[in-house]
């Protein structure tokens, strides 16, 4: 299965939308297809968020092409079942 670097656009990472995110770094992760790369990204480092009357909802950004790169990096191991972070932590999906 390839390996997906899930890398978060620069000017995009103070965007409020990350705080429904427990992670806003480059990671990697083994995935069928890009779209299964953010999916499982985003299911392992979802967090809730208030919603306010009157305010918008925040939804996850890393299914958003124009907050997240996803391209395919073989340059990275992932054990299977995890992810990997630019920090070198292997976390659970």
């Amino acid at each position: 299965m390839p390996v997906f670097k899930l890398e978060p656009v620069g000017e995009k990472t103070s965007d409020e939308r990350w705080a429904t995110s427990t992670l806003c770094e480059t990671c990697w992760v083994n995935a069928r297809s890009d779209i299964d790369a953010r999916v499982a990204i985003e299911g392992a480092t979802i967090r809730m968020v208030d919603v306010r009357p009157g305010e918008k909802i925040l939804y996850s950004p890393w299914q958003d092409e124009g907050f997240v790169i996803c391209l395919v990096d073989d340059t990275k191991d992932v054990p299977e079942g995890h992810f990997v972070t630019a920090k070198g932590r292997v976390l659970d999906l």
